[in-house]
């Protein structure tokens, strides 16, 4: 009998967050080269349940690439202020903050 690994009580078994990995990874690239809209949030949304699901978090390039309000593609076009770069979505008109380190 194989040996199970150690979780804590509220968490899912260890092969279930790695496929769910997977599937997040898929989606999201899927999101990216579609180039119908609403597919593309479709994707994202899946994504996002994904990780809420099984408590896993999206890639960081991820979070910068999609709005995290109406799930569309951010079109690059950055501002920087005070260590902050700002991004208008173009679809909801919210402005998104990502922080930033100067280079030296």
């Amino acid at each position: 009998m194989p040996k199970k690994s150690r979780r804590s009580r509220n968490t899912k078994p260890i092969e279930q967050i790695k496929i769910a990995k997977e599937r997040i990874a898929i989606l999201i690239s899927e999101a990216e080269k579609v180039n119908e809209e609403k597919l593309s949030k479709r994707h994202v949304e899946l994504a996002k349940r994904i990780g809420m699901r099984y408590n896993v978090r999206l890639p960081k390039a991820a979070k910068r690439k999609f709005c995290k309000y109406c799930n569309t593609r951010l079109i690059t076009g950055w501002r920087t202020k005070k260590g902050m770069r700002y991004n208008v979505c173009k679809s909801c008109g919210r402005t998104i903050r990502f922080p930033f380190r100067k280079r030296l």
